[in-house]
């Protein structure tokens, strides 16, 4: 019986966190405009020949590493 719980259990837990979404903030500067600094940093990750390869992970990362560096955090929206 309990074996068959799991699954379910982790469907419910899916659906639950694929419910909730978030968004950037740029708590040190929240006027700053979130889509000319994500525009850049994906334009500078474009142009790195190590990530030209197209793994779109690798590009996920260099991306968010690049928008942290400019002050830009991703929090959990309610």
């Amino acid at each position: 019986m309990r074996q068959g719980l799991a699954p379910v259990v982790f469907i419910v837990f899916l659906f639950v966190t694929a419910c909730s979404s978030v968004e950037w903030v740029n708590p040190s500067n929240p006027g700053v405009d979130y889509a000319q600094d994500y525009n850049q940093c994906e334009s500078d990750t474009s142009r790195d020949p190590k990530l030209q390869r197209g793994n779109r992970y690798l590009l996920a990362q260099s991306i968010e590493r690049c928008m942290a560096k400019k002050g830009w955090v991703m929090v959990e929206k309610p």
